[in-house]
């Protein structure tokens, strides 16, 4: 069984991948070479929540849309960005998508909300990269 913020990765994934299915994506255990444009997910257990042994944490989670400057213009990024945005306002909320997404592991989703949305131009490798950084508070089945 994977561990809580892999789980979650998936979870984020399977939501923008409805919104844009023609990105490739990838989470922070994926070892095969990155294919433009893609989204890659990282989450990051930050703290347990409660007190301790509770078994609920905090997660920070991490969603970075990568898009070659030469491949694309500054509008069509900002596009497809604000398709990726809308994954997390559609009309139920977030805590309840995440959990659906990953309800064949028994995690609850209790709390998600994002925080931030951070535009960068990273010059040495000519790109456009907006960050997503989300907040969720989740309990799993069993912490592996």
């Amino acid at each position: 069984m994977k561990n809580l913020d892999l789980l979650l990765e998936d979870a984020v994934i399977d939501l923008l991948r409805q919104e844009e299915p023609s990105l490739n994506y990838y989470t922070s255990d994926s070892t095969n070479d990155v294919e433009w444009p893609y989204v890659a997910v990282q989450a990051k257990i930050t703290s347990e929540q409660v007190g301790p042994q509770s078994g609920i944490f905090a997660v920070d989670c991490l969603a970075e849309l990568h898009q070659k400057a030469d491949d694309t213009t500054a509008v069509s990024h900002s596009t497809t960005a604000r398709s990726l945005m809308q994954a997390f306002y559609n009309t139920t909320t977030l805590s309840n998508r995440l959990s659906n997404a990953i309800s064949y592991s028994g995690v609850r989703v209790f709390y998600a909300r994002l925080n931030s949305v951070q535009p960068r131009i990273a010059n040495e490798e000519r790109e456009w990269v907006k960050a997503f950084n989300l907040e969720v508070i989740a309990e799993p089945n069993s912490v592996v």
